[in-house]
């Protein structure tokens, strides 16, 4: 997992788990993040709906539900653009020089956020598990785990085994000391970016849960959709895939997606998108996916973008 946004002073987050790097504050080791236009005018909205669908289940079927080809145009023209190898070469570049493997370095310095971020995935993977008949916990993969925080202090505590799938070696490597008592939940370690992801046939309907946080940030649309329906193929019947991400606010107009860094300019882009929810839940739909259940971080300081959690499973069981 990595991290999250800062809606009133220049972003970036880092790694992709908690406080996106579109969005943290500003440092010497910084200094191309200015406050962007798009940032000011979500510091000067009004923060009380910030979170998205906190009330209730929201359970819904997008697999026949038919967007417009133009709904997210803003988008394609983006990935149209800036896409590419190059694309990922600014997140991979950014990722390795700026952030140590540690769960300082993974949460950009924001530790005092871990413990309620854990408390709410707990009470979020809890519901999400009830309402899949069949759900087993016996095997999990933490996608995009950096060292491991989500599985040490939840994963590992649900889970018999937990599997790593991380695209730095350096921080799987840290991993194994990092969970400490709970490294007897450790599985396999897997060292492949998530759009490399391709579940090997001894892999398909492997896993109960697939937990994916503060990771997909670093993806083009296009390989978000193929990731997921990877992921797809390697959950178990029952099984889960859950998405926790940093989204924009749902007042924030038209604009489905925000490039992080970009306060200098494209040049500064620093490989790191904020999707709207309706982005979010058309990749989805696109991936052949529906939303089982949905929720809203909180608690969740109002002056960072808000981040919501999906339990998703197959259209087709």
């Amino acid at each position: 997992s990595r991290s999250g946004s800062k809606k009133d002073s220049a972003p970036r987050g880092v790694q992709a788990y908690l406080l996106r790097r579109a969005m943290a504050p500003r440092s010497p080791r910084r200094p191309r993040l200015a406050v962007t236009a798009a940032l000011a005018s979500l510091a000067a909205a009004p923060a009380a709906r910030a979170f998205r669908g906190g009330e209730g289940v929201l359970a819904r079927d997008q697999c026949h539900v038919q967007g417009g080809p133009d709904k997210f145009r803003d988008a394609k023209e983006f990935w149209k653009k800036h896409g590419g190898e190059s694309w990922y070469k600014r997140g991979a570049s950014w990722w390795e020089k700026n952030s140590e493997a540690s769960e300082h370095g993974v949460l950009n310095g924001f530790e005092a956020l871990g413990p309620g971020d854990i408390a709410a995935s707990a009470k979020f993977l809890q519901e999400a598990q009830a309402k899949r008949r069949g759900h087993e916990t016996k095997l999990a993969l933490d996608a995009g785990a950096g060292i491991g925080r989500i599985t040490k202090h939840l994963l590992s505590t649900v889970y018999d085994k937990v599997d790593l799938l991380e695209g730095s070696q350096r921080m799987l490597d840290e991993a194994p000391k990092y969970l400490g008592d709970q490294s007897g939940h450790l599985g396999h370690m897997f060292q492949r970016e998530l759009r490399a992801f391709v579940p090997p046939e001894d892999q398909v309907n492997h896993y109960d849960t697939i937990w994916v946080q503060w990771v997909v940030i670093y993806l083009t649309d296009d390989d978000f959709v193929q990731f997921l329906k990877a992921c797809a193929r390697a959950l178990k019947p029952g099984g889960i895939i859950v998405i926790k991400e940093n989204v924009l606010f749902e007042h924030n107009g038209p604009q489905h997606l925000l490039p992080g860094g970009g306060g200098g300019g494209s040049s500064a882009y620093d490989g790191s998108v904020t999707r709207s929810p309706k982005l979010m839940e058309d990749i989805f739909k696109d991936a052949g996916l529906k939303i089982d259940l949905e929720r809203a971080q909180a608690p969740w300081p109002d002056t960072m973008l808000p981040v919501t959690m999906w339990s998703l499973v197959p259209c087709q069981p």
